[in-house]
């Protein structure tokens, strides 16, 4: 979790908990996360490549949920403050070769503001994997 700037100074204090980061086909990055003040919190999307676009979730879902918040923030200041941080962080990255199969670039890790936040080895919406039951002589009968 990170608290961004915002330029007004009576602002509350907003943050930014990102949970999964991603490239996308055009080699941007794409980071979702959960941003809030102490008295909303909801989903944001931010693309950082050429241009850095900012989707908040609820303005789609539930704007009068967002509301509050961009009342006392303002949209285009919120959008600058999220984007903002996105472009200045560090993004380590983790891919090349698992055993001997290559595997896709994997974001494991940012940076900003001289803290380093990992991120969870298992990808927003896939649960760990289901063990296997091993089957105990009951796969043939002998008659």
């Amino acid at each position: 979790m990170i608290a961004l700037d915002l330029e007004q100074a009576a602002s509350s204090a907003l943050y930014l908990d990102i949970h999964h980061v991603e490239f996308t086909d055009e080699g941007a990055l794409r980071v979702c996360a959960l941003l809030g003040d102490g008295w909303y919190e909801g989903e944001v999307m931010i693309e950082a490549g050429d241009q850095v676009n900012v989707t908040l979730a609820d303005l789609y879902l539930d704007e009068a949920a967002i509301r509050p918040l961009l009342q006392r923030i303002g949209r285009d200041a919120l959008e600058r403050a999220v984007g903002g941080a996105v472009s200045r962080m560090k993004f380590a990255v983790d891919g090349g070769m698992r055993g001997r199969r290559p595997s896709a670039p994997r974001i494991v890790a940012y940076h900003l503001g001289g803290r380093t936040h990992t991120l969870s080895r298992i990808s927003v919406g896939v649960g760990p994997r289901k063990t296997r039951i091993p089957r105990r002589g009951c796969s043939r009968k002998v008659v």
